[in-house]
């Protein structure tokens, strides 16, 4: 856990993930953070009634608590996630980049697609500029299945 927390510093945008109305958290890296967070608590608890001696075993009860959300938690961070991103504007802005770092920092890998137009030269170089963006799509189809982005 500290090794993906500690590659995790390192490698942040910066920009914390957007705010999404219906979208499920559940399995996302952002819930994984809170079940580590929690893990944290029964472990600094843990420790400290730990060493005291007439509460040893509640520390060790709590410490054993903290195993599973330990494993739930890096289970949650090292799952690779594919995002796909469709790029409809013309014109590349900072908004654009802040989306795209924001849907790379909620998956491990960002895929941005570029539907045929007159610009797509334009839209396609801009695409492969951004850091974020680990591979640009051209002429994507309007609808993309799970099985298209893993081929």
């Amino acid at each position: 856990s500290g090794c993906v927390r500690f590659k995790a510093y390192f490698t942040a945008t910066g920009v914390p993930a957007p705010k999404v109305e219906g979208f499920d958290f559940s399995t996302s890296a952002v819930k994984a953070d809170h079940i580590g967070k929690a893990k944290q608590t029964f472990e600094m608890v843990g420790t400290a009634l730990f060493l005291l001696p007439l509460t040893r075993y509640v520390g060790l009860v709590l410490l054993l608590l903290a195993l599973p959300l330990a494993y739930e938690s890096v289970r949650r961070k090292v799952k690779t996630r594919a995002i796909y991103v469709q790029y409809d504007s013309s014109a590349l802005d900072h908004k654009t980049i802040k989306f795209w770092m924001q849907a790379k920092a909620m998956g491990s890998s960002l895929t941005v697609g570029v539907p045929g137009e007159a610009k797509q030269t334009d839209q396609v170089l801009n695409a492969c500029a951004v850091a974020a963006v680990d591979q640009v799509l051209v002429e994507a189809p309007s609808t993309v299945d799970w099985h298209f982005l893993r081929a």
